[in-house]
């Protein structure tokens, strides 16, 4: 059911459209059949355009709304609710509980997870109408709802996708501007619009930060507003500091889920508010404006670089620096008056309206997160002002030429049409795994084949993993292989040790099972290998019984190695302790052991110790044999493949053939532009006594 929404004209308006007499504004009122049909088909459009790209990715999720979608099940399962998306201190969990909602209705699936953000971007379509007629009539009101319901590709994308209240922070955003604006025209000292306004930014900041983009620009009307009324005399100070104090009280507890949490474990979430370095600001300003506001626009894709026709971002940026212009000049002198307090601020609210986008922009550019502006879902709270004002200034052009208008406004329209199917729907790629593989779009092959194996805890990829986990009912869960390492369900892991976990299956992409399966077969450990749905699970994974002891300190006579730094701390048997290089890695760095007399040597243990980041990048490993030869036992190449199966575990281990050594030379291989080369613990395994 469409919702019953109320136009308020601006002031001025009855006498500007005395010279429009085509204008939507003089079409019959809002809630007339009219509208209502125009509101539905428009929400109508909507759902279609998103389900037709949900279908072209078989509906599939990634892992971050996999995530989404176990706290919803946990959350319908009873057990504790929590406060924000697992792993992390910030964007709060109530996606995850409308999720559960979903899940009690329809069951437990990708798509009743998907309804979610899908609800709200629909419903995003009458409030835009309601929130750009407001401010600029009817015809606005149905040009922002229109392109709303048809947007850019980053929208249509993001209309559908669980990750933690992106969309819904565009609706709470929307509503917010639409109540700022109600509240500009109210009675002096009316108390509802600032408290409803407390409240929906309280619940917004809890959800998504990036509620901030509205919280500015509606604080610096707010403050107009009520001084304005103050310095007319149309409101008294006691009034004025009742109407704050409400506002603010409403605003906290809005926000109680997220003040609650922070004031019992010392605010962590404050810590996702860190600026930009020095050097990395002046990048991120460029890399908005040549690639991020491009995207939002429509003229580029999401993680691309290439115009979806020549000039693209010349045209979208004419487009909608044209529709600001129009705005801006329009509104130019309740605009001024407004900042002056001569006026109310009336239709000047528009300016509230316009502040989100410079606001956006500023915050998204000196932020730690602006370095993602390929992929800028951190801007897509702009959309809700930049279709209100492109609404608002097509309305604005119709005062003088109708045809101007509408083909101002199909000109937007095809940009989007432009963006979401031009050479193809621009559907997201998955997420990459290893080597340029991507995750597979479904995971019914792979699934079938581990319940076929008995197979029901696996090591894996973060992309892979929680996937797995939440279509499986968690019947398959895992263990985080490789990066990203960001473990969001603890109790996945189990706390295994890393032998044990050594023997657990892998399932991989081919390009890293090439890899893995050299690893495994230079370390001499058994496995089996299939390949489904466009993986490789790596199973029946059989560590043998591990030879020789380990050699005695007291064998180790000297050590020497690269640099200044003591190198006998890699050798002391404390963890604790490490050698390191000092300076960042590079080729021929080394590191030597010399024994006190020739010993019998079967392997090597290498730990990195609480330096993981310091792991070598590059290592081949030579004996040196009593008579002064020398035998390399691990090259570089084998060397690749033993610190991507291991370096999850803070080390490696590797055995070879028997040899007898008077020492040990290691040498860089690799290098790094920052980090040193670590070692926390060496240790030798073989006999000391140099027989067998």
């Amino acid at each position: 059911m469409v919702p019953k929404l109320k136009v308020v004209e601006f002031p001025g308006a009855a006498a500007t459209r005395r010279h429009e007499p085509s204008l939507p504004s003089e079409l019959p009122a809002a809630n007339d059949r009219g509208d209502k049909l125009f509101l539905a088909l428009s929400m109508l459009l909507a759902v279609l355009v998103r389900l037709d790209f949900m279908r072209a990715t078989q509906w599939s999720i990634d892992a971050d709304e996999a995530i989404v979608g176990l706290m919803g099940k946990h959350i319908l399962e009873g057990r504790s609710l929590p406060v924000f998306y697992y792993g992390q201190h910030y964007m709060g969990s109530l996606e995850a509980i409308l999720a559960a909602g979903s899940f009690a209705l329809f069951g437990t699936t990708p798509f009743a997870l998907s309804l979610v953000p899908l609800v709200f971007a629909v419903l995003l379509v009458p409030l835009m109408y309601a929130l750009a007629a407001s401010l600029g009539g009817r015809f606005a009101g149905r040009a922002a709802a229109i392109l709303m319901a048809f947007p850019p590709s980053a929208l249509i994308i993001w209309s559908s996708k669980a990750r933690g209240g992106f969309i819904e922070v565009l609706f709470i955003g929307a509503l917010a501007l639409l109540a700022a604006v109600r509240w500009s025209r109210s009675k002096p000292g009316d108390l509802r619009y600032p408290c409803a306004l407390g409240l929906l930014l309280g619940i917004g900041w809890w959800v998504n930060n990036q509620i901030v983009y509205f919280i500015l620009p509606v604080a610096l009307g707010a403050s107009l507003l009520l001084l304005g009324q103050l310095v007319r005399g149309e409101l008294p100070l006691r009034r004025l500091l009742a109407i704050v104090v409400a506002g603010s009280a409403c605003f906290f507890v809005g926000g109680a889920p997220y003040w609650v949490y922070n004031i019992q474990l010392g605010f962590p979430s404050f810590g996702m508010f860190g600026l930009a370095e020095g050097a990395e600001v002046g990048k991120q300003w460029e890399g908005l404006f040549s690639q991020a506001l491009p995207i939002i626009f429509g003229a580029v894709r999401f993680w691309h670089s290439q115009e979806l026709f020549p000039a693209a971002t010349a045209v979208a940026y004419g487009l909608y620096g044209s529709a600001i212009v129009v705005v801006t000049l329009s509104f130019r002198r309740d605009l001024l008056a407004a900042l002056l307090l001569r006026k109310p601020l009336g239709s000047a609210a528009v300016g509230v309206v316009l502040l989100v986008l410079p606001v956006s922009c500023a915050v998204f550019a000196m932020s730690s997160y602006g370095w993602l502006f390929q992929a800028p879902r951190y801007l897509l709270p702009m959309y809700v002002s930049l279709f209100a004002v492109a609404g608002i200034a097509v309305a604005c052009i119709a005062r003088w030429s109708r045809a101007v208008a509408i083909a101002a406004l199909l000109s937007l329209l095809g940009m989007n049409a432009a963006s979401a199917y031009l050479g193809g729907r621009a559907v997201a790629g998955e997420p990459i795994v290893y080597g340029g593989e991507r995750v597979a779009r479904s995971h019914d092959e792979l699934i079938a084949a581990l319940d076929q194996l008995g197979i029901s805890y696996v090591r894996t990829n973060y992309w892979i993993g929680y996937r797995l986990a939440f279509e499986t009912l968690e019947r398959i869960t895992f263990s985080m292989f490789q990066e990203p390492h960001q473990i969001r369900i603890p109790e996945y892991e189990r706390g295994m040790t890393p032998e044990q976990r050594e023997s657990v299956p892998l399932v991989l992409v081919p390009s890293e099972a090439k890899l893995v399966r050299r690893a495994l077969e230079a370390a001499s450990i058994p496995f089996s290998g299939r390949s489904a749905g466009g993986y490789v699970i790596v199973y029946n994974v059989r560590p043998p019984k591990r030879a020789g002891d380990k050699i005695p300190q007291s064998e180790v006579a000297s050590v020497s190695a690269w640099g200044e730094q003591d190198a006998k701390l890699a050798v002391d048997g404390d963890f604790s302790t490490r050698w390191g290089t000092g300076s960042p890695q590079r080729p021929g760095m080394s590191f030597e052991v010399r024994f006190r007399r020739p010993v019998r040597l079967y392997g090597i243990e290498y730990d990195i110790g609480r330096w993981p980041h310091d792991s070598p990048r590059g290592l081949q490993v030579e004996v040196v044999r009593p008579d002064g030869s020398r035998q390399v036992v691990l090259d570089a190449e084998r060397y690749a493949a033993f610190r991507y199966l291991y370096q999850m575990n803070g080390g490696f281990r590797f055995d070879f053939a028997p040899e007898d050594a008077s020492g040990v030379i290691l040498t860089q291989t690799g290098k790094d532009g920052r980090m040193d080369w670590s070692v926390g613990e060496l240790q030798f395994l073989g006999v000391a006594d140099g027989t067998q």
